[in-house]
């Protein structure tokens, strides 16, 4: 840990040279790749303070998980899925019929539940796994666990599936990237984007 040391003390001297400071009760350190588990030694600021390293960090609202290959956490996202919903189902007291409900949680609590998937990679155990979120709201509105018949309100209601959500962000996201020619970073990547843009695209009109 030798080298990161050393790169951390340069980023901090020049934060000093510009009259700035890292706070080490808000600064901690991950590690992601191959030896993401290995034990290493913490990272000593100019003020004799360690650096943590933690299993997970929250970014910009997006909770990224120390792991083998870059991987985001979504448990956070559904909690607030549910007190969104319950809030919403809550206050009608049952007297809401199930296309406001509907329109309430789709235009309130399904954005919550997707924040950050359009830039973060997506496991088939993830998108199973906020589908189960969904499906469970869906239970309480229809009053029902006969997914055949909750198949057929969603499709009268217009109700978007998850998979169907997921695909239409990233690709939306992937669109605006490309747009940033001016960004050397975005140009870099643009051949990846197009490529994973024609991917989503097929899945988007199946």
């Amino acid at each position: 840990m030798e080298s990161l040391q050393k790169l951390f003390t340069l980023c901090e001297n020049e934060l000093t040279a510009l009259g700035m400071s890292i706070n080490e009760k808000k600064t901690v350190c991950m590690r992601i790749g191959a030896r993401f588990n290995n034990c290493c030694a913490n990272i000593v600021t100019s003020a004799y303070k360690e650096l943590l390293w933690v299993n997970e960090i929250r970014y910009l609202g997006v909770y990224i998980t120390s792991f083998v290959r870059f991987k985001c956490n979504f448990d956070n996202n559904k909690k607030a899925f549910f007190r969104g919903f319950n809030s919403v189902y809550g206050r009608g007291g049952g007297k809401l019929s199930e296309e406001i409900i509907l329109f309430l949680t789709q235009s309130k609590c399904m954005p919550v539940l997707l924040y950050g998937i359009d830039v973060c990679p997506v496991t088939v155990h993830q998108i199973r796994s906020l589908e189960f979120t969904v499906n469970r709201m869906l239970i309480k509105v229809f009053k029902t666990v006969s997914f055949e018949f909750i198949n057929e309100c969603l499709i009268y209601f217009r109700f978007q599936s998850v998979i169907g959500r997921i695909n239409r962000r990233k690709f939306s996201f992937l669109n605006k990237l490309i747009s940033l020619n001016d960004n050397y970073i975005c140009a870099l990547f643009s051949d990846v984007a197009r490529k994973e843009m024609i991917s989503i695209g097929r899945l988007i009109i199946n």
